[in-house]
């Protein structure tokens, strides 16, 4: 079966003014993994968005520290978000992340000179569960380890309440030294148990963005479109785009990139909008394009909320546009454009997805 790729570039505008785009980071220009944070603290350590070592996707997060001194550290946004409520007392929860060690330093007595994921459990005062963090500590036994998946063990992270604010981190201690790379992040119920999900543990896509990339969703570190997420290898304008990739052979799931909720005026039931995208693709079975399966396309999702923090989806209604692709014209660019129209006086917000069907495959490149 012939195999292809496909890039997107995203735009959302008002139809009477097409220009201007309404989504804030439509290009994936901003170069900052999407809910992560980078705090170096005050020892010199650098901390980027990195490409130099990645476990499966396009970026990893990076900590280079030379001195001791004070902590550095990513520290994710608030993972109780989207559908996602709260997360539930008395799952058995498996978290971690994929790690790679070069230069550490090796066998620390204490957390000062530890490098550790953490994860932060909040209740509904806002008091951290337990009175501290749940701590996994990178194995430092050895000063370099090729990736491995740091994760905790069965029945070590047990809730006592209910939480509604989770927060992760990858973190150096104030005296711990060397360079750690951090990807594949990992939060996941034991035994099939609903746990709730953490957000671009995949540290793939941009600020604004964020997946739901199959068997589940990418929160068990496992992907059916290995090599999906922000990259500079090809683009229509600016320095980056988003790379969708669908393996030959995986299973038949999909792969959604969706931005935060945008916000509508107050009854515009009728407005209408322009979404837009400036795909480019090799290599697709047109034998297949009969087939919706096999499409690619954007989403888009009405909401009467915007979203925040344990808000919920809100979702009243959406629609989609997919294609497959059997030429290409601009240096291989081509736009695809669809009119949304506002359903009705209660939305307050729409969100967009760029999506892969489930048959649909790919290469990167």
């Amino acid at each position: 079966m012939p195999i292809g790729a496909v890039v997107l570039l995203l735009c959302l505008a008002v139809a009477a003014n097409a220009q201007t785009s309404l989504i804030p980071n439509g290009g994936f220009e901003s170069g900052k993994p999407s809910f992560w944070t980078a705090e170096a603290g005050t020892s010199g350590a650098v901390l980027t968005w990195a490409t130099d070592q990645v476990k499966g996707g396009t970026h990893s997060l990076k900590i280079v520290k030379a001195q001791t001194g004070a902590m550095a550290r990513w520290i994710s946004a608030n993972n109780v978000r989207y559908w996602v409520e709260n997360i539930s007392k008395g799952v058995d929860i498996k978290v971690g992340a994929w790690v790679k060690t070069s230069g550490v330093n090796t066998n620390p007595t204490d957390d000062n000179g530890r490098w550790q994921i953490k994860a932060w459990f909040y209740d509904t005062t806002g008091a951290l569960i337990d009175g501290v963090p749940f701590a996994l500590n990178v194995d430092q036994s050895a000063a370099s380890r090729d990736w491995y998946a740091d994760t905790n063990g069965v029945a070590s992270l047990n809730l006592p309440v209910d939480a509604y604010k989770m927060k992760m981190s990858a973190e150096a201690g104030p005296n711990a030294t060397g360079t750690v790379w951090f990807d594949t992040f990992i939060f996941i119920g034991r035994a099939g148990a609903w746990a709730g999900q953490n957000w671009d543990g995949f540290v793939d896509v941009d600020q604004g963005w964020q997946y739901w990339i199959g068997p589940i969703g990418g929160n068990d570190g496992l992907s059916d479109f290995g090599g999906t997420g922000v990259t500079t290898e090809d683009k229509h304008l600016g320095n980056y785009s988003l790379k969708i990739v669908g393996n030959v052979g995986r299973d038949q799931n999909e792969a959604v990139v969706f931005t935060e909720t945008i916000p509508i005026p107050a009854n515009s039931k009728g407005k209408q909008y322009v979404v837009s995208a400036w795909v480019k693709a090799n290599g697709m079975d047109i034998a297949q394009l009969a087939d919706p399966q096999y499409a690619i396309g954007f989403t888009w999702t009405w909401h009467n909320k915007m979203w925040e923090d344990g808000n919920g989806w809100n979702e009243v209604g959406g629609g989609d546009y997919m294609f497959g692709i059997t030429d290409s014209t601009t240096n291989g660019w081509r736009q695809y454009s669809a009119i949304l129209t506002v359903p009705d006086s209660t939305v307050q917000a729409v969100s967009l997805r760029a999506r892969a069907e489930h048959k649909w495959t790919g290469i990167s490149y």
